[in-house]
């Protein structure tokens, strides 16, 4: 199941995000300040860590019994990724703290974890864009459709660009990929279809 982090305190909104995400399949946890936000991204951070050591452990074991030990660093890295929620959600403030500071707390921990920003300040948007230049971060603008908020969060856009590219869409959905490694697929096809002449074919299929 897809997961969130919501660093909110208003519980208007927070009710509005728990009927709109729990309805499109996201299970979703809430903090009402920088700490509590913190301390469950942590807690989480563990928890996926540890989930993905044990299914190292079984795919190496899984290769040994086949003969392809020496393949598995190849295979499977030694340094997995390890991705406690699909995306984190942050207000413009959380309680008494400027959501940036919050960002740049979880980026320290993860630099690949998605961060998505709401906000109603055109100007705290472009704070938040110049701040994050070549981070997994985005900024959805208030107000908002909420159907323009599931599209974000399901990388809509990323897939369609794949799929103007000629990839098959399916296959990747099949793969369950983050965000950030949506955005190194769209940069390697790119790169290589400018190799092959804007060539599509081997993309099909």
């Amino acid at each position: 199941m897809r997961k969130l982090l919501i660093a909110e305190n208003n519980k208007n909104d927070i009710t509005f995000y728990q009927c709109l995400f729990s309805n499109h399949g996201y299970r979703v946890l809430i903090a009402t300040d920088c700490e509590e936000s913190l301390k469950k991204y942590k807690a989480e951070m563990v928890k996926a860590a540890a989930v993905s050591e044990m299914q190292k452990r079984r795919r190496r074991e899984g290769q040994k019994k086949r003969g392809l030990l020496s393949r598995d660093h190849f295979f499977f890295p030694s340094s997995p990724v390890v991705m406690p929620f699909d995306a984190v959600m942050l207000n413009h403030r959380v309680s008494d703290t400027d959501g940036i500071h919050v960002a740049k707390d979880i980026l320290s921990f993860n630099p690949h974890q998605r961060v998505v920003f709401v906000s109603e300040s055109v100007k705290y948007t472009t704070e938040v864009q110049n701040e994050f230049k070549g981070k997994v971060v985005d900024v959805m603008q208030k107000p908002f459709y909420p159907e323009a908020l599931i599209e974000l969060l399901g990388s809509a856009k990323l897939y369609q660009a794949l799929k103007d590219l000629g990839v098959n869409i399916k296959k990747i959905r099949e793969a369950n990929l983050y965000h950030f490694q949506l955005l190194d697929l769209l940069s390697a096809c790119r790169d290589i279809l400018r190799e092959n002449g804007g060539n599509q074919e081997n993309y099909n299929g």
